[in-house]
């Protein structure tokens, strides 16, 4: 077999990976959340904040997701409340398949999940979606009681779903019989 390219095919250093999600480091934001209009979403970003700035001493920003500009992504770790529809740059990652939105869940379930670096450009997201502004509160709660202090103050990877759509665990019986149809 022979090689094609200049290369020797060995990876000589990894890639970042960007596991962490940093939220506050050296007293400074390091994350900014991104609320859609309305009391609803107010209210779980007020939750964010509030919770954030009692662990830290810092506030973080609060941003709408139709004035945002590139170098906030560039420069912050985002907090990304709410759905597609009520959401520009969520609808943006569901385009580009970086999650599923409103439908599922769906049904006043919640999701929470990390996309670790989806722009390219070192920053993470932290999704806490749902279809109503009641669930994405919801979401906001779940992510906070995952939440440790330290420092810096981050999130490492994350997923978590408030569903019942998920099923009940595969038996071992089941996943037998699938493997010898």
């Amino acid at each position: 077999m022979s090689e094609s390219g200049s290369g020797s095919g060995r990876i000589a250093a990894l890639k970042d990976l960007h596991l962490q999600t940093v939220l506050v480091e050296n007293g400074q934001a390091r994350a900014a959340v991104v609320a859609p209009a309305g009391e609803g979403y107010a209210s779980a970003a007020r939750l964010l904040l509030d919770r954030i700035s009692a662990m830290t001493g810092v506030a973080l920003p609060v941003l709408s997701p139709e004035d945002l500009p590139p170098e906030t992504i560039r420069r912050f770790n985002l907090i990304l409340l709410g759905n597609a529809p009520d959401n520009a740059l969520v609808r943006r990652l569901l385009w580009e398949r970086w999650l599923l939105d409103t439908w599922y869940p769906g049904d006043g379930t919640f999701v929470v999940r990390s996309i670790h670096n989806p722009f390219g450009l070192g920053t993470n997201v932290l999704f806490l979606g749902g279809e109503n502004p009641a669930s994405v509160r919801a979401a906001a709660a779940k992510f906070l009681d995952t939440l440790k202090p330290g420092h810096p103050l981050a999130a490492g990877w994350t997923m978590a779903f408030e569903t019942d759509r998920r099923g009940q665990p595969v038996s071992e019986e089941a996943i037998r019989a699938a493997v010898e149809r």
